[in-house]
């Protein structure tokens, strides 16, 4: 079973646009598919179509049962793939904040250093290179963290690590 996403292709060398129906399948389809128990990593690379990919995932995090998210967050192209209010997307990620740690994975010159927010010294077994940064829940996290990106017209990985839960 093939997943995709419908969009428009760009041919770079005659600049001419094509588009391409391809089959697709909702996260919460395939999981619900493959009855899967606990998932530990789930990598989101969609070049800006993740909001779309965490909204067909919906019963999935209501479930909780992944361990890792790693989304790659373009949300310059936003509006471009459909999401007409950032506002989406930012209550998407405050949801996840109430069960995982969102963690800044960066390896560029821009440093959330400035900001102020956490260093992670991170004792799982995501050993990437660069710094990380713990995310803010409210209004000193991602709504700075995106204004930022989409100033920049670059995107950002962010890593969202579970929370332990605590046993009594």
């Amino acid at each position: 079973m093939s997943v995709g996403v419908s969009r428009s292709a760009r041919n770079q060398t005659t600049q001419q646009v094509k588009d391409k129906t391809v089959q697709s399948v909702s996260i919460d389809s395939l999981a619900q598919i493959r009855s899967y128990k606990k998932i530990l990593i789930f990598k989101i690379d969609t070049e800006g179509a993740e909001i779309g990919v965490l909204l067909s995932s919906q019963k999935l995090l209501a479930r909780k049962r992944v361990e890792h998210f790693i989304i790659e967050i373009i949300n310059h192209d936003w509006k471009d793939l459909g999401v007409k209010d950032e506002r989406i997307g930012l209550n998407i990620f405050y949801n996840l904040q109430k069960d995982y740690i969102a963690i800044l994975l960066n390896n560029e010159e821009y440093s959330a250093e400035i900001l102020g927010w956490p260093v992670d010294d991170g004792q799982e077994f995501l050993d990437i290179v660069g710094s990380r940064f713990i995310i803010p829940e409210g209004e000193n996290g991602f709504p700075i963290l995106l204004e930022n990106r989409k100033h920049k017209q670059r995107g950002c990985n962010v890593w969202f690590r579970k929370k332990k839960q605590l046993l009594y």
